[in-house]
């Protein structure tokens, strides 16, 4: 539901605030705003740690995969509806395959191998009516979709592993890596928001219309643009704190396929939710894309022991809260 509400929120906004950078740069402020909202709230569970040279290196090189998962995604959005971009995204546990195939010399079973074929013909068959619309929104689909891969590879090899000291593990709870990862994307990001669209907002105005070109000074639509934002940010900051939260308990092919469940509901509420027409060939291919998730589905133990074997540890460094109470 909040994967949902963020995408859809942000399709929103874009209709009539044609500027997914910008989107994204204060995207990732809201998520640090209400981090540090949560830890006044939170009756002492969490607080905000310091940060030391040892968090900034681990929490880094996650931050600069963000950054450009979440732009690619935005700028996709802008140019195709939010359900082709998701159905592009669908293809994430084949790209997280082929990579621990290649990096790491994993071998799945045939199970696994065949869950991939319908999985990608229905990709394929639900986008083919985008190929000639729109090629740019489609690219930058897929780069998110293989940036989303490689920060899962990496984050569970390297962030949710036992092997990092415990002094880190000990301040490096959801709160926290939310929080300095969002800060810090917000300020790597800023020349590439300046650059990209900052100048252009700052010398011609703010809002413009759908097509940047024609002023616009309408209060309803600027109240519309700045309501859906402020939902966009909470939801957005509900869908990160569950992303970490379920990728920290499972392997990162089991993540693609949680996140293929997540975004079952994600294409099928953005065709509700903007009254998209759907074809025959496209309905065909997402609902073969479906049929590749059950399968996928079916076949995830294999997928769970190949992996840990990888990651070397299926203990969670972000602790979940019944993992905390449960410490204590």
């Amino acid at each position: 539901m909040s994967s949902s509400l963020t995408n859809n929120s942000g399709k929103q906004i874009l209709i009539d605030f044609r500027y997914p950078v910008t989107l994204t740069y204060f995207q990732f402020a809201f998520v640090g705003v209400f981090c540090y909202i949560y830890t006044l709230v939170s009756g002492g569970r969490t607080r905000i740690q310091p940060l030391n040279r040892a968090l900034l290196s681990l929490i880094l090189p996650v931050c600069v995969f963000t950054i450009f998962a979440h732009l690619f995604s935005s700028i996709a959005i802008a140019h195709v509806p939010v359900s082709v971009v998701h159905t592009i995204k669908a293809l994430s546990p084949l790209f997280t395959v082929g990579a621990y195939r290649l990096l790491f010399g994993v071998e799945y079973s045939s199970r696994v191998y065949t869950a991939l074929v319908p999985l990608t013909a229905g990709v394929m068959l639900a986008c083919s009516f985008e190929l000639s619309a729109n090629m740019l929104g489609l690219l930058y689909a897929l780069l998110s979709a293989l940036v989303c891969v490689a920060q899962n590879i990496f984050s569970k090899k390297y962030v949710f592993n036992d092997s990092v000291p415990a002094h880190i593990k000990k301040s490096l709870d959801k709160t926290n890596y939310l929080f300095y990862c969002s800060w810090m994307a917000f300020a790597l990001m800023f020349p590439i928001w300046y650059y990209s669209e900052g100048a252009d907002m700052i010398t011609s105005g703010l809002f413009h219309s759908s097509d940047r070109t024609t002023p616009t000074s309408h209060t309803p639509r600027l109240l519309r643009a700045f309501g859906f934002m402020v939902v966009n940010g909470f939801t957005h900051f509900a869908q990160c704190v569950l992303s970490v939260t379920v990728l920290s308990m499972t392997s990162a092919v089991s993540f693609s396929i949680s996140s293929l469940l997540k975004r079952v509901f994600v294409i099928v509420m953005a065709i509700i939710w903007f009254q998209q027409p759907v074809g025959i060939i496209q309905c065909s291919g997402i609902l073969l894309t479906f049929f590749g998730l059950y399968l996928y589905d079916r076949a995830k133990l294999d997928v769970n022991k190949k992996e840990c074997v990888v990651n070397r540890s299926d203990e969670p460094i972000l602790p979940t809260m019944a993992y905390k109470f449960k410490s204590t």
